[in-house]
């Protein structure tokens, strides 16, 4: 049986996904929230709750213009087709080993220190 919901057709079939997306979305907000809160807390008690109003409103903020600008742009198959691209270049190269700073261009704040040999 299909449900016709905001513009599209959703199937009771999708309901695991559906409670899927919700569970995985209720984990990383309680992540975001616990980060938050261990930032707070080293705050002086009167700006902690100017900071945690500040924090949750910005998260949420954040969080739909993401979703807007991320629905945006995935009305062009091009996007998809390039962010595709670029999973399967990571998916690749990531588990190589790392030869000239690879991962260190891609994901410059995770450097690792370089071994060096004995001796030198």
């Amino acid at each position: 049986m299909l449900i016709e919901m905001f513009g599209q057709t959703v199937a009771y079939s999708d309901a695991f996904a559906i409670a899927t997306l919700i569970v995985l979305e209720g984990a990383l907000s309680v992540d975001n929230a616990l980060v938050l809160g261990l930032l707070a807390n080293r705050l002086p008690p009167e700006q902690r709750k100017k900071a945690l109003t500040y924090g949750l409103v910005g998260a949420f903020v954040f969080r739909f213009s993401a979703i807007a600008v991320a629905s945006f742009l995935l009305a062009y198959p091009i996007v998809k087709l390039l962010g595709g691209g670029y999973l399967l270049y990571i998916a690749v190269k990531l588990p190589a080993p790392d030869r000239g700073g690879w991962r260190e261009s891609l994901f410059p704040f995770t450097r690792t220190p370089r071994r060096h040999a004995r001796g030198s």
